[in-house]
């Protein structure tokens, strides 16, 4: 009777195992960690807790064509780099502007999207910032997201404006309705989301005061990613894939947005 039950628990073992066979180790494609700051609309944000957006659907579509996983890293803006260096994700996709300062510890894909600063204001207040020398000479207390190239733009240019807050872009709309800050600066796509949520009280002032290149980082030793989203993105510029995406997520007036 021992014997029977020995022999029958082998017998069941070898056809588990039979039966949980796993892939090899090195087939099984590697996950694609994308860092994503989601604060960010339409880039990057969040819709009932879920993760949206023109780059969120670029992720998912990378990923796909480079037969791997996406997951996605949800980190703070000035955590970005640091965490690619470091090796907690593989490719920055979250409205990263192309930076010389940017490029002395990573390196960018080709360039996807070409858009530029603007600023978010009180609707009534328009016809007092005719123009970006007017509004920055002036005595407007101006926000800005910290670590963004917006903040470099204000101080590097225009170090005598009246006061410079930083903050949260999600938090712009709360600071400018309660007289908290009388501009927003950020990248254009974003301030006229806000602007269409708070249509009542808040409006972009019609002009850009840069011309910036959005691109994804990767790290300077990763050539072979590079390479290969670089590939992806010749051919999406071909197929028509970013042109699609940008005026699903971005139809803006011509002009404030365009494909490089």
């Amino acid at each position: 009777m021992r014997l029977m039950i020995i022999l029958l628990v082998g017998l069941c073992g070898g056809m588990l195992g039979g039966g949980c066979r796993t892939m090899p180790a090195e087939d099984v494609p590697t996950a694609l960690r994308v860092g994503v700051t989601p604060d960010y609309p339409p880039l990057v944000f969040k819709q009932q807790k879920r993760l949206t957006g023109a780059e969120v659907e670029l992720a998912r579509a990378l990923a796909r064509k480079l037969d791997r996983p996406a997951q996605f890293i949800e980190l703070r803006w000035d955590d970005q780099i640091n965490a690619l260096l470091t090796g907690k994700i593989d490719i920055i996709m979250s409205g990263m502007t192309i930076t010389d300062t940017r490029r002395v510890r990573i390196e960018f894909t080709e360039p996807w999207l070409q858009l530029g600063l603007m600023a978010l204001v009180r609707s009534r207040d328009t016809a007092k910032y005719p123009g970006a020398i007017v509004l920055m000479a002036g005595d407007a207390g101006v926000g800005v997201q910290k670590d963004s190239t917006a903040a470099v733009f204000v101080n590097r240019n225009y170090r005598g404006i009246n006061s410079i807050t930083y903050l949260d872009p999600l938090d712009a709309p709360y600071y400018l309705t309660s007289r908290k800050i009388d501009a927003f600066i950020h990248d254009g796509p974003a301030l006229i989301w806000m602007a269409s949520e708070n249509e009542a009280e808040l409006a972009v002032l019609p002009y850009l005061m840069t011309a910036d290149m959005i691109a994804w980082g990767v790290r300077k030793d990763d050539d072979e990613l590079l390479r290969e989203v670089n590939a992806v993105l010749a051919g999406w510029r071909q197929d028509g894939t970013i042109d699609r995406v940008v005026e699903k997520w971005l139809p803006l007036p011509r002009g404030l947005v365009k494909t490089p």
